[in-house]
């Protein structure tokens, strides 16, 4: 059995985009058209049917359920749905008074109920032409509609318990909208680009949209993963090296992942991912280390493990160095500047602790410590998937540059090494770029499972009478 998870359809359809940026295909109306209606249908499962503003909502709140209900009128309503007449009259483009005149005088089906008419989604589709992108389509903007279009059958989903897969807290919402919206930002500037004018129209309105919505919902940073069951909620630090660690490599994790997200990241940053996740394995051998001695059961367990995380990092440092003489002239933000200082920071209090032949356990509790190092890894792997797609799209756009100096002299870049310049990059000047770089995502994906695997389980150290609430998502 293989199971998907909305994180990483979420990161399937990142990639899409990446690629849609990088490619010349022209599109068509219908392949536009069935991105439209499925990016529709994602963003009203993220909201959640039938969410009407009451005067008690939060600020959150609010700001998620006017963005969704600021969508231009939809190509076609959700199928399986059913709507009020206000929501029916917006899917129409009429008013509510000519939807309330047809269904009283039966020209469609419906159900009243107590707050008014319940109206079924075939009721109210007026474009059944529209179809979802062919899982088959070789088009960029297709294969970006089926990954959004996974995603939204995984938010559909109930779980044994009766419980849905979407977010339940708005915190969350915002911040999957807006990740959702910038996507589908770029396909809609890449439509304009790629369509005839003629036919351009939607995907102006749909650009001018998300541009809106993404800069409204900014800021909402801070949820976890759609693809853990349990997920970190913020709690006041302590200070102690345990809480210090935590909100490090979380600030890191999100920080890197806004700067791997800009249309042109920073080499910078893509080097000094790796760099840090050399520092968290480092980290995280001391760790499993200490944990072997105080279990001698597991010590062989916990020094084969070692020994992959040994070779995992130097796979990791092998492909920082091979990014090291490349840039794309974009510099890291400084936010992420600012986490990776901390970041660096705490893991070298942290893993002096753990290694100082008498460790001060009442300042690490190694337990935590694995625990959130775990975490850290599950989020470099996800990472440097991202960073393994870059570095053939960077090579392949003309957007990585090198010293002239720094490569075989060539005719036509004779002037620029006399002069110190910088030049495009090609393959054959970084000849071990893309395979280094696919060497540590391959380790990192199969350390990652086996961290996580032997971490301390988090609810096992809870109190019995302590109750156990998750929030986020449940997939």
């Amino acid at each position: 059995m293989t199971t998907t998870t909305a994180a990483e359809l979420l990161a399937v359809a990142d990639r899409r985009a990446r690629d849609l940026i990088a490619s010349d295909a022209t599109i068509t109306l219908a392949q536009w058209e069935a991105f439209d209606d499925t990016l529709y249908r994602a963003l009203h499962l993220m909201v959640g049917p039938g969410r009407q503003l009451t005067g008690s909502d939060p600020g959150i709140t609010r700001a998620v359920i006017t963005t969704f209900k600021a969508y231009p009128q939809p190509i076609r309503p959700v199928r399986g749905e059913t709507y009020s007449a206000v929501e029916a009259a917006r899917l129409l483009g009429t008013s509510v008074n000519r939807v309330t005149r047809a269904l009283r005088g039966g020209e469609m089906d419906a159900q009243i109920v107590k707050r008014g008419w319940l109206i079924d989604a075939d009721e109210l589709d007026t474009r059944p032409d529209v179809t979802p992108a062919a899982a088959g389509d070789p088009n960029p903007l297709a294969r970006l509609s089926v990954a959004l279009g996974g995603l939204a059958d995984v938010l559909t989903m109930v779980d044994g318990d009766g419980i849905s897969g979407r977010p339940t807290d708005d915190q969350q919402t915002a911040t999957a909208l807006r990740h959702v919206l910038s996507i589908a930002s770029v396909a809609a500037r890449h439509a304009l680009t790629h369509l005839p004018i003629t036919e351009a129209d939607r995907a102006l309105r749909i650009a001018q949209y998300t541009e809106q919505a993404v800069d409204v919902l900014a800021g909402q940073d801070a949820y976890p993963q759609l693809g853990h069951v349990a997920s970190n909620h913020p709690r006041p630090t302590t200070g102690t090296l345990d809480d210090r660690l935590e909100v490090a490599l979380e600030e890191w994790t999100l920080a890197a992942r806004d700067d791997l997200r800009q249309s042109v990241p920073s080499v910078d940053v893509l080097r000094n991912i790796m760099t840090t996740g050399v520092h968290i394995l480092a980290t995280s051998d001391a760790a499993f280390k200490l944990m072997g001695e105080q279990q001698p059961a597991r010590v062989e367990t916990m020094a084969r493990l070692r020994e992959q995380i040994r070779g995992t990092a130097l796979a990791l440092h092998a492909a920082g160095a091979a990014w090291e003489p490349l840039t794309t002239a974009m510099p890291p933000s400084l936010r992420y500047t600012a986490a990776t200082r901390e970041t660096f920071s705490v893991l070298a209090n942290v893993q002096a602790t753990l290694r100082s032949p008498t460790p001060a356990l009442d300042h690490v509790d190694v337990d935590v410590a694995i625990r959130n190092l775990s975490l850290a890894t599950d989020h470099l792997a996800a990472q440097m998937v991202t960073i393994g797609a870059l570095s053939r799209q960077l090579l392949g756009s003309h957007l990585l540059f090198i010293r002239a100096r720094a490569i075989q002299p060539r005719g036509a870049i004779i002037h620029d090494r006399v002069k110190g310049r910088l030049v495009v990059a090609r393959p054959q000047d970084v000849p071990q770029l893309v395979h280094t770089t696919r060497e540590a995502r391959e380790r990192v994906a199969g350390l990652s499972p086996r961290m996580r695997d032997l971490a301390p389980p988090l609810f096992g150290l809870l109190d019995a009478d302590q109750p156990i609430t998750a929030s986020g998502l449940r997939l």
